[in-house]
């Protein structure tokens, strides 16, 4: 029953709807699945077999009865264990919470489960979202990359990646702050997208900076992202029915101007020259698809990504300080030294950052004047070996330079990863499309009609 698991979300709704498939074989399947590789690649902290089994044969009754919910019911996910699950252990990835029973949904979980997700766990996080690679005895980490456990995968959001991608769930929530959604989906070959800001509620994920966390969904396909997304957002900020978020079935993107950033990846962090080429290869499909391309530059990335990382350094510390001091040494030194280092940031700092943002945002919708989206980088490389990672668990690892990531943050603006093929050792590349806050529907109509054409949806890792 493994194929089960390879299944697109959109897939796997039709079969449902139609009473081709069983939700309770489909779960079944996530979880022998699970069984056989979480083992080794450690995705899951806590995993719910039996009452995942109880949802599947409630909406299997349901969908018998002519109560089906849309193309999220019976559709087993998973979440990063920073959102709160009522009755269902959250730890947020830290001995300072373990065995914390939330007694409250997170909101998008909520919304999820009322679409009728079956919840099949809660996935790896870095403590709090902030605590860096947590090495192990042996030198691995958890969650392990799945295509090729010797390389780092990213994170916050670790888990939910490789979930993903090894076929252990169809889909994940993940959070980014600066990038916790977007970097592991590179590293990963999955489809990531961070909403704009507030188009999916925080409430009952365990915070870092209100100016700048977003949550959003970790698929196979960006398609999927879309079907996630459309059951996720807050009623205020939704995108409409699912199906309006979806491309013309021919692909067609004639209208759509997207600006290409190349400066990003050129000058300002230079990528290697498989991804540089992987982005020029993008940029031809989207102008074969119709749409218009033209090269452009965004504000100072630099400036950018410094300002976001002095403004959510001292919103977590202020959130945190009372637990960091009362709790020191139970804290990984890698989250404790990260939070830590908010204290030093002073309310000239902050306040000179949050102008910087003010700036930036503006010079940002400058930029987009004439553009419906943006192309630009979204990792300089593939995914790192471990082993060159392990100054990433210091502070330096938070100050070391600006990412191609952060800036969307701060803008408060759509972006998302998308798998754009592979380089010679079979390791995932990617490309990043954004666009101004509250333009969603138009990064996943580029990113759906791009993974139509593109073969690289047919291509799993092999554990």
């Amino acid at each position: 029953m493994s194929e089960l698991c390879f299944l697109s979300i959109a897939e796997a709704a039709r079969a449902i709807a139609a009473r081709d498939l069983s939700p309770v074989a489909l779960t079944e399947a996530f979880l022998a699945r699970i069984e056989a590789l979480d083992g080794t690649y450690r995705c899951f902290v806590r995993l719910r077999a039996e009452d995942a089994l109880a949802d599947a044969r409630a909406a299997e009754r349901d969908i018998a009865a002519g109560r089906y919910r849309g193309p999220l019911h019976a559709i087993p996910i998973g979440l990063k264990d920073i959102v709160d699950t009522a009755g269902i252990g959250t730890e947020n990835g830290s001995a300072l919470d373990r065995g914390r029973v939330p007694d409250r949904d997170a909101a998008c979980w909520a919304r999820l489960k009322a679409a009728g997700a079956i919840l099949l766990g809660k996935l790896q996080t870095h403590e709090f979202a902030i605590g860096g690679p947590q090495f192990l005895e042996d030198g691995s980490v958890r969650a392990a990359n799945p295509w090729g456990r010797d390389r780092y995968m990213g994170g916050s959001s670790s888990g939910p990646a490789s979930a993903v991608a090894l076929g252990l769930c169809m889909g994940a929530v993940g959070t980014d702050t600066a990038g916790s959604i977007r970097i592991p989906a590179a590293y990963c070959g999955i489809f990531g997208h961070k909403p704009s800001h507030g188009m999916v509620g925080l409430a009952g994920i365990a915070p870092l900076s209100a100016t700048v966390d977003h949550a959003g969904p970790m698929t196979w396909t960006a398609e999927d992202g879309a079907l996630m997304l459309a059951a996720m957002a807050e009623p205020v900020r939704a995108l409409g029915p699912a199906p309006d978020l979806a491309t013309r079935p021919d692909g067609d993107l004639r209208g759509l101007r997207i600006g290409f950033a190349r400066h990003w990846h050129s000058e300002d962090i230079p990528a290697t020259p498989e991804m540089a080429a992987a982005l020029e290869d993008a940029a031809g499909v989207f102008a074969r698809l119709g749409a218009e391309v033209e090269e452009m530059r965004l504000p100072d990335l630099g400036e950018a990504t410094a300002c976001n990382t002095v403004i959510y350094l001292a919103e977590a510390f202020a959130h945190y300080r009372d637990r960091l001091a009362s709790y020191w040494r139970d804290w990984t030194p890698t989250a404790r030294d990260r939070l830590a280092l908010g204290a030093l940031v002073s309310a000239d700092d902050l306040a000179r950052a949050r102008q910087g943002r003010d700036e930036s945002m503006r010079a940002f919708g400058v930029a987009m004047a004439g553009f419906d989206l943006v192309l630009t980088a979204c990792v300089p490389q593939v995914a790192p070996l471990l082993s060159a990672t392990r100054g990433l668990e210091h502070i330096y690892g938070v100050v070391e330079g600006p990412a191609f990531d952060a800036a969307f943050n701060l803008w408060g603006a759509p972006a998302a990863s998308i798998c754009s093929g592979f380089d010679a050792a079979g390791l995932p590349l990617a490309v990043q499309l954004g666009a101004l806050p509250g333009r969603d529907a138009d990064v996943l109509r580029a990113a759906i009609a791009y993974e139509r054409v593109t073969p690289w949806r047919d291509r799993r890792p092999a554990p």
